[in-house]
């Protein structure tokens, strides 16, 4: 959840910046498989519907799978996006 929440600001980040092709780099295979599916998962179905529905926006969008050794600076900040989106409410 935490990851999708980071992936859906930065999709509208990159909108608001106003650039077209995005890469993003995710620890989760079962997340980037989740989002290359048709079929809305029930823990993901609104965030899920989220990034589709900005991601027409962008010309491409792509997610690569990179070792969580390398990504535990972003983990952290996934985590705390996460906390802030969720304090929100």
């Amino acid at each position: 959840m935490a990851e999708a929440s980071a992936i859906l600001f930065a999709i509208q980040h990159a909108i608001d910046l106003g650039l077209h092709h995005l890469q993003l780099a995710l620890d989760s295979s079962i997340l980037i498989k989740a989002l290359h599916s048709e079929i809305l998962s029930k823990e993901l179905h609104g965030i899920h519907h989220d990034i589709l529905h900005l991601s027409v926006n962008l010309d491409e969008l792509c997610f690569n799978f990179i070792l969580r050794a390398l990504t535990k600076a972003s983990d952290l900040l996934d985590k705390e996006s996460l906390r802030l989106v969720m304090s929100s409410y």
